[in-house]
């Protein structure tokens, strides 16, 4: 989708914010965005599939969801280490959340996201780590 390419050279040039207001405020908010353009794109993707009656039976709807969601929170994942976008995999883990609610009852779609969930959750609080780097070049200068 273009809004999501547009979306995601956003952030490539917002990698580097020049203050922390930025890093929050203009960083944060495309972040959020671009990690919920993502998932719908994914989600759209499927529903397309699903409307030609490219899938056929339930096992391969259930792979194709499994499918996606690990491709959803790999993305995640490769986007918090490339961009330095920590908030990009919170909005991901938003919306596996909610996917695994709505689908409930498909038990392979359930763990694909609860899985999923907790690497973006992980990948998201990895922030953790860059604070301790940064303090330490401060105290360095």
């Amino acid at each position: 989708s273009a809004l999501a390419v547009a979306l995601f050279a956003i952030n490539f040039i917002l990698r580097e914010p020049e203050s922390i207001a930025d890093a929050w405020i203009a960083k944060g908010s495309f972040e959020i965005y671009f990690g919920w353009v993502t998932a719908a794109t994914l989600v759209n993707f499927a529903i397309m599939l699903k409307f030609l009656n490219a899938l056929n039976s339930v096992t391969t709807e259930t792979i194709l969801a499994v499918l996606l969601i690990l491709i959803a929170a790999g993305l995640a994942i490769v986007i918090r280490l490339r961009l330095r976008d920590y908030f990009y995999p919170l909005a991901i883990a938003w919306a596996l959340t909610a996917i695994a609610v709505k689908q409930s009852g498909q038990t392979a779609v359930v763990v694909a996201c609860a899985l999923g969930v907790v690497a973006c959750l992980i990948a998201s609080a990895s922030f953790v780590m860059s604070l301790n780097s940064s303090e330490s070049r401060a105290t360095s200068l």
